[in-house]
C-alpha cells in the first residue's frame, strides 16, 4: 500500500505539471467538465490529456478556491492557472482516494496479476513429456507466474511419488504436497521412475524424502485440502494423465478439511481444468482413441459431464504437431552432471527423436491462457462415447473447449517449452555469483608457475563482462562437406576403394559459427547458400545450432558450396573445395549490414569467399573497434595487402608457409614466420602446429610455446576450426591471449579425436574436461587453484607441465580507427524471444552450460552431492508411447 501510495503521488505531481505547462483547457458538455478537451500548446500526450480531463474533475475550483459554476454549455474554462498550495493538497488528497479506491481493479491488470494457483495431476511414468513439464511448472513458479499447490498421480506403482518429490526437490521444492491414486488403472513399473532409486554411493543421486507411494497420502485429500486453502475462482489444474482422480474429487463427501462436497468445493475453488486428453481431428485420416481417455474411459465420461466449470481440452493433435526437439535434450541440461528430465527422456526413449508435448501444452495454456499461444474453439459439450472416443458439439452456453494452433503460435509454443523446460533450477542459478569465476582460474592456472629469472609475470583477473554472453559474429563460407573415408589418401593417379561416403554440414565459416554456439556463445553467421538441396538442409542445420541465420542469402539457380574431403585412418585428411553460392557475397552485402559490427564482441573470417569481402568485413570490424580473429584459409597467393590488418591471425603451418614465404619445420622457425605475419598487420599471431601445439607471438613481442593435448586422433578436418571458434569464445569474454590460446589448443584437440566437421565440434564441458583430464592434480586442487589466483612461484620449473612459459599479460583496449558511435548496449536476451517469457532466454546459455564445469572443479561446492555426482547415464533402448 506505501507503494501504491508513493506511486500515486509521483502520478498526480507530474500530471499536474504537465497540465500547468501544457495550457490545457475544457469544453463543459451536458453541464459537465468532462470529455473533449483539447491542447493549447504542444507537448502532451493524450494520456495526460485524459488525466487532466480526470483532475479537473476532481479539483471542481477555480483558481480562487471558488466553485467552478457548472451547466454553461459552450462557455470555455481553462485549468490552467497556478493554483493555491491548499488547492493543490485537496486535489492531490482526492486524487490517492480515487486511485487507492480503483487499485482493486486497475492494479492486477497492471502488474499482470498473481502467480497462478496450479495443481498438476499426472500419469507420470507412463510417458516422459509429463516430466517436462514438471520442468516447466518449476520454471513457471521460478519466474511467479504460477505456484504449484499439489501433484496428484494416476498411476499406480509405488515408484512415482518419490520420483515426483526428487525431481521436486532437484528444484529446490521438496515440500510440495503429493497424492497418489489407489487401485489405479496402470500399476506397472515405469522405465525411468527407476531413477528415485538411483544411488551415487551411499547417497541417492537424486535426494527426496518420500520413499514409496504407499506413504503418500490419498489423492483425493490433498486435492480436497489444496482447493480449500485457495480463494475462490483462482485455482487451474492441469489434468495431463487419467480422469480418475478427478472423477473420484467430484464424488467426494464433506469432512474435517472443507464442509463442501466435492463438486460445490471444485465450483467454487476452480477457475479453469486444462486437460491433456481426446482428440479433436483425424489423425492420419483416421479417428484416433486417445490414451488418456481410453484407459479410464468412465471417468473421463463423468469428467466431461459432471465437472462444473470451463474444460479446456488440448487434443492429441497439439502435442504431437508440437515436438520437442532431441537437440535441446542433448545440450540443454549439461548444467548439471545429472539432470532428472534428461535421464528420464533417456531411459523412455533415447533420442534422436523429437518428442511430441502432449503434457506440456496443457500446462503452458493453464498458465498463459490469454497470451495467444493457442486459440480456442467455440464454446460447446464434450461426450466420451463408449470406445473412448471424444465428441465436440458446439453450443452457445457450452463449457467446453479445445486448443486449436496455427503454424506461427506452433514456433512460439516450442520456443516457450524448450526454454522453461531446460531452465536451471534457482538453486544453482544462486550460485553462479560465487562460483563462476573458478573456470577462469582453471583457464589462467599457468600464472601460478613460476617464470625464468628476469621475466616479471604480472598477474591480471579476467574482465568482469567475461561472466556475459559473447556475442560473435561470422562472416564465411557455408559448404555441404561430402566425406570419403579411406586407408590413406590416394596418390597423384592412383584409385582407391573408399570406406564410406557422408554428406555432413561444413564449410569454415558455417564450422566455426557452430563450435562457439556449442561453447555458449550468441553467433550471428553472414554468407550464402545455394537455391539447391543442400542449401536448405544446410540452413536447417545452423538454425538447430541455435545460429542467427537472418543474414545468409539464398542464391537461386546457384548451387551451394561443396567441399570434397579425403580422410586416411590416420586421420589427416585433403580437401578440394568447389565455392558455389559463397562466391556471391559481395562488399556490398556487407555494407549493408554495418549494423552488426557494432553490435557483437569479436568477428570471424577466413578465406572460401571472395577476398574483397573478407577485406571489406577487416576496414569495417577497424571502423567499429570490432576485435578480428582470421583464419587464412585457404591460404592466397596473390596480394594480401590490407587483408592481415587483423587482431588475431591463426594460421597453420602450411598457411603460414604459404602466406610468408617461409619454411616451417622447426619451433623455431615458426616463430619467424609469427614475426614476419606481424610485421605485415597482424596484432597477434597464433600458428597451430598440430601435434607439436602452438606458438603465439602477442602485439608486445612475448612468445609463447604452447603445448598440446594429447587425444587419440580421428578426423582433423575442423581442429582449425574449432581452435579458431574457442579462440574467439574466450576472446569475445576478454581472457588474456595466452589462456585464450591453450583453451583453444584443448578444443581442437577434442575435436580432433571426434569424426566430422559439425558433428566433432566440442561443448564448453568437453573442452574443460580435457584441460583438467590433462593437468596434474597439484593444479587442480582447490587450494592450489586459490593460491595461483593471487600468487606465483608455485613450482620450481621454469616451465609449466601442461602450458609452457612466457608472460600472461592483459589483453588491451582495441582502439577505436576514425569516427564510430559508442558500442551499443548488449541486448542479453536470445534472438527470436518472445516478449513475455524472455527474460531467462537463450541469451544465457553460457551460463547453463558452465555448471557442469563449476561442479566439476569446485572441490568444497556447496552444491548437494547429488549434483556432483558423475556416474554415466544409463542406457536403456525402449519403444516409443503406445497409444
Amino acid at each position: 500500500m506505501l507503494l501504491i501510495f508513493a506511486i500515486c503521488c509521483i502520478f498526480v505531481v507530474l500530471c499536474r505539471c504537465h497540465v500547468d505547462e501544457a495550457g490545457l483547457h475544457a469544453e463543459p458538455v451536458d453541464g459537465v467538465n468532462q470529455g473533449s478537451f483539447r491542447r493549447r500548446s504542444g507537448g502532451s500526450s493524450r494520456g495526460q490529456l485524459a488525466f487532466a480531463a480526470f483532475l479537473a474533475r476532481i479539483r471542481a475550483v477555480q483558481p480562487d478556491g471558488s466553485p467552478v459554476e457548472r451547466g454553461n454549455r459552450g462557455q470555455q474554462q481553462t485549468f490552467d492557472q497556478p493554483s493555491q498550495g491548499t488547492c493543490f493538497l485537496k486535489t492531490t488528497f482526492r486524487a490517492i482516494i480515487v486511485f487507492a479506491l480503483s487499485g482493486a481493479f486497475w492494479l492486477p491488470t497492471a502488474l499482470s496479476g498473481e502467480p497462478v494457483p496450479l495443481i498438476y495431476d499426472t500419469d507420470i511414468g507412463n510417458d516422459v513429456d509429463d516430466v517436462l513439464a514438471m520442468g516447466v511448472i518449476h520454471s513457471l513458479q521460478t519466474r511467479g507466474m504460477c505456484e504449484l499447490l499439489a501433484v496428484t498421480i494416476t498411476k499406480d506403482h509405488d515408484q512415482c511419488a518419490p520420483f515426483v518429490d526428487a525431481v521436486n526437490t532437484f528444484y529446490g521444492r521438496g515440500d510440495i504436497p503429493i497424492g497418489v491414486c489407489r487401485s489405479g488403472v496402470t500399476p506397472g513399473q515405469s522405465k525411468f521412475t527407476v531413477l528415485a532409486d538411483e544411488k551415487h554411493g551411499d547417497a541417492d543421486r537424486y535426494p527426496h524424502d518420500l520413499r514409496s507411494g504407499q506413504d503418500a497420502p490419498d489423492a483425493v485429500q490433498v486435492l480436497r485440502k489444496a482447493l480449500a486453502a485457495q480463494k475462490d475462482g483462482s485455482v487451474v489444474i492441469a489434468q495431463v494423465g487419467f480422469s480418475t482422480n478427478l472423477a473420484k474429487l467430484l464424488l467426494s463427501k464433506a469432512d474435517d478439511v472443507c464442509p463442501l462436497d466435492g463438486r460445490e468445493l471444485v465450483a467454487r475453488k476452480v477457475k479453469l481444468l486444462s486437460v491433456m486428453a481426446g482428440a479433436f481431428t483425424l489423425i492420419n485420416d483416421k479417428e484416433h482413441l486417445e490414451y488418456n481417455v481410453v484407459k479410464d474411459i468412465p471417468s473421463a465420461q463423468a469428467l466431461a459431464a459432471d465437472w462444473p466449470t470451463t474444460i479446456v481440452y488440448s487434443g492429441f493433435e497439439i502435442g504431437l504437431s508440437a515436438a520437442y526437439p532431441a537437440i535441446s535434450i542433448d545440450r540443454d541440461y549439461e548444467y548439471v552432471p545429472h539432470h532428472p528430465l534428461k535421464e528420464a527422456y533417456y531411459l523412455y526413449n533415447p533420442p534422436p527423436h523429437n518428442r511430441p508435448t502432449w503434457d506440456l501444452t496443457s500446462v503452458l495454456y493453464g498458465v498463459f491462457p490469454e497470451a495467444g499461444y493457442f486459440d480456442l474453439s467455440e464454446p460447446g459439450d464434450v461426450v466420451v462415447d463408449e470406445r473412448g472416443k471424444t465428441h465436440f458439439t458446439k453450443a452457445p452456453n457450452g463449457r467446453r473447449h479445445y486448443l486449436m494452433m496455427s503454424d506461427l503460435q506452433r514456433e512460439r509454443v516450442v520456443e516457450a517449452l524448450v526454454q522453461l523446460s531446460s531452465q536451471p533450477p534457482e538453486t544453482l542459478r544462486t550460485l553462479q555469483k560465487d562460483q563462476t569465476r573458478w573456470i577462469e582460474v582453471v583457464m589462467n592456472s599457468a600464472n601460478s608457475s613460476s617464470q625464468c629469472p628476469g621475466h616479471d609475470q604480472s598477474m591480471t583477473e579476467p574482465d568482469s563482462s567475461s561472466n556475459r554472453v559473447p556475442k560473435i559474429l561470422v562472416i564465411g563460407s557455408i559448404n555441404m562437406d561430402l566425406v570419403v573415408r579411406s586407408p590413406r589418401i590416394p596418390r597423384p593417379g592412383e584409385t582407391l576403394i573408399g570406406q564410406s561416403l557422408r554428406e555432413i554440414p561444413g564449410g569454415k565459416g558455417a564450422n566455426q559459427a557452430v563450435g562457439a554456439a556449442r561453447l555458449g556463445a550468441e553467433v550471428t553467421m553472414v554468407g550464402c547458400v545455394g537455391g539447391d538441396g543442400f542449401g536448405q538442409s544446410l540452413l536447417e542445420s545452423l538454425r538447430g545450432e541455435q545460429i542467427c541465420t537472418k543474414h545468409v542469402k539464398r542464391i537461386d539457380g546457384c548451387s551451394s558450396g561443396v567441399a570434397v574431403i579425403s580422410v586416411e585412418d590416420s586421420g589427416q585428411n585433403c580437401i578440394t573445395v568447389v565455392p558455389g553460392a559463397n562466391s556471391n557475397l559481395t562488399v556490398h552485402d556487407l555494407q549493408s549490414l554495418e549494423h552488426l559490427f557494432g553490435e557483437h564482441d569479436v568477428l570471424l573470417l577466413q578465406l572460401e569467399v571472395p577476398i574483397s569481402a573478407v577485406r571489406e568485413a577487416v576496414q569495417l570490424a577497424a571502423r567499429y573497434g570490432l576485435p578480428t580473429i582470421l583464419d587464412p584459409a585457404p591460404a592466397p597467393d596473390g596480394e594480401v595487402q590490407g587483408l592481415l590488418n587483423v587482431d588475431v591471425i591463426c594460421p597453420n603451418e602450411s598457411e603460414a608457409s604459404t602466406l610468408t614465404g617461409l619454411p616451417l619445420d622447426t619451433a623455431e622457425q615458426a616463430v619467424a614466420a609469427a614475426e614476419r605475419l606481424q610485421s605485415m598487420g597482424a596484432k597477434n599471431v597464433v600458428i597451430t602446429r598440430g601435434s607439436a601445439g602452438a606458438v603465439l607471438l602477442t602485439e608486445t613481442g612475448s612468445v609463447h610455446h604452447v603445448k598440446p593435448f594429447a587425444v587419440n586422433v580421428v578426423d582433423t578436418t575442423a581442429a582449425g576450426d574449432a581452435f579458431a571458434a574457442a579462440l574467439g569464445f574466450q576472446r569475445a569474454r576478454n581472457v588474456d591471449m595466452l589462456s585464450a590460446v591453450r583453451f583453444a589448443c584443448a578444443s581442437g584437440a577434442v575435436a580432433a579425436s571426434r569424426d566430422g566437421a559439425q558433428p566433432g565440434m566440442p561443448s564448453l564441458p568437453d573442452v574443460v574436461a580435457v584441460i583438467e583430464e590433462q593437468t596434474p592434480k597439484a593444479w587442480r586442487s582447490a587450494d592450489s587453484l586459490r593460491r595461483s589466483w593471487r600468487s606465483v612461484n608455485e613450482t620450481s620449473d621454469c616451465e609449466h607441465p601442461l602450458f609452457g612459459t612466457g608472460r600472461s599479460r592483459t589483453r588491451p583496449r582495441v582502439p577505436v580507427a576514425g569516427k564510430c558511435s559508442p558500442r551499443r548496449r548488449r541486448d542479453r536476451s536470445r534472438r527470436n524471444t518472445w516478449s513475455d517469457l524472455s527474460h531467462w532466454a537463450w541469451g544465457e546459455s553460457y551460463f547453463r552450460r558452465s555448471y557442469s564445469l563449476i561442479l566439476r572443479y569446485s572441490v568444497r561446492s556447496p552444491i548437494p552431492s547429488r549434483l556432483a555426482a558423475s556416474s554415466r547415464l544409463p542406457s536403456v533402448s525402449s519403444k516409443a508411447r503406445s497409444m
